[in-house]
């Protein structure tokens, strides 16, 4: 079954990587001949060479965007205006490449079209234009997460919804999320986030346990891309006050993205030395397996491939009680989950002065994360979903 995969950018976050790791799987395991359309260049690029997976790079936009309105009366309905002609603008683009698209598919003789997030509104005019069903993969809580709005708003973003053969979202959140939207009646196939195979999990079962005869300091992570909804700044400030607490404790920082906000507050703290900003890291694991505790502080994550990631790892996660995080997170067996600011101290505070807590909470992570879903797992239920829909079937 030949299937086109549509990603809205080339870097290797989350949502690649999750497709990357989907692609492999469903190509190994189910007979699934991948191909890839982009809008433009970058590491996914080289990820796919490696792969000998066919790509096409063709230039559109994402569907959506966060408006932001300050000022008095005039300047509100002056930037309101700039954010319609952009909208136009990004419809007449993104409509203007349906033929390329459409055209590259044909050459390929697509069968299926799987559209990888929320944030691209292409999937129903290519899926009518080729005459081939379309799954949307949600991997985001657009609005509560990221503050996004689709450029056909809510009442356009629930019609799409409708008009696709299958969505798929990552958790029971996303699902709950869109399903206010477009209606309880949108069907909606849950397929957790997977982040390893098997066997790769019992090779980090192996390495779990040595952190724990270096404790000092006691260290923490946090990963992912700069943005004011990753909670780094707000992992900065808890370090801050741990410190003046007196403990002994050290927090990286790792992800791409502007990082100028989180590096001004850590200079203001005057903490430099307890923080270690690392850059865009590739392959994460080794930062975790140094690491005695994650933080996942962002709001309204949808599922949080970094929490499983940090759990498989072999210590607990600290989540803050919305969106998917709760999905993963046993409040107060594998990690705990925090409200306030305050709680969110409380934990770290709970973990740094009991060493024997922190480590029989990661035992249990390990034990979760063993026990949880594989990509193996993750490709058969993908596999169910294309051929439920009348996709020509998997093997």
């Amino acid at each position: 079954m030949r299937v086109v995969y549509l990603t809205h950018y080339a870097e290797l976050y989350g949502a690649n990587r999750g497709l990357l790791d989907m692609m492999d799987a469903l190509r190994a395991g189910h007979g699934v001949l991948p191909h890839v359309l982009l809008p433009h260049a970058g590491p996914m690029v080289d990820e796919l060479v490696r792969r000998e997976i066919p790509f096409a790079i063709i230039p559109w936009e994402p569907w959506t965007s966060r408006p932001i309105y300050m000022g008095g009366p005039h300047h509100r309905l002056q930037q309101w205006w700039r954010h319609r002609q952009r909208r136009r603008a990004r419809r007449a683009g993104n409509a203007a490449a349906i033929p390329g698209l459409s055209a590259i598919c044909r050459e390929w003789n697509v069968e299926l079209i799987h559209v990888n997030s929320s944030v691209i509104g292409l999937g129903q005019a290519l899926s009518c234009d080729l005459g081939v069903p379309w799954v949307w993969h949600v991997r985001e809580l657009l609005g509560p997460h990221f503050g996004h709005v689709p450029d056909g708003g809510t009442k356009g973003f629930g019609q799409r919804l409708r008009s696709a053969n299958a969505v798929i979202g990552v958790s029971q959140a996303v699902r709950h999320h869109l399903q206010a939207i477009a209606g309880k009646e949108l069907p909606v196939h849950v397929v957790p986030n997977a982040v390893f195979t098997s066997e790769e999990q019992a090779a980090i079962a192996l390495e779990a346990h040595d952190r724990w005869s270096r404790m000092q300091p006691f260290r923490f992570i946090l990963t992912g891309v700069f943005h004011a909804s990753k909670g780094q700044l707000e992992a900065v400030e808890a370090i801050a006050g741990l410190h003046g607490e007196g403990h002994d404790v050290h927090l990286t920082l790792a992800g791409g993205g502007d990082d100028a906000p989180v590096r001004n507050r850590i200079a203001e703290l005057g903490i430099p030395h307890l923080v270690t900003i690392t850059g865009y890291v590739q392959h994460p694991m080794p930062f975790y397996l140094d690491a005695h505790c994650a933080l996942t502080c962002s709001r309204h994550e949808a599922f949080g491939r970094v929490t499983l990631e940090a759990l498989s790892s072999g210590i607990p996660v600290i989540g803050h009680r919305s969106g998917g995080t709760p999905e993963l997170i046993s409040d107060g067996r594998n990690g705990f989950l925090y409200r306030s600011h305050a709680q969110l101290l409380d934990h770290m505070r709970t973990l740094v002065r009991d060493h024997a807590l922190a480590q029989h909470m990661g035992t249990q992570a390990l034990a979760s994360a063993a026990n949880g879903q594989t990509i193996t797992d993750m490709a058969a239920q993908v596999a169910r979903v294309y051929s439920a829909i009348g996709a020509p079937r998997p093997s």
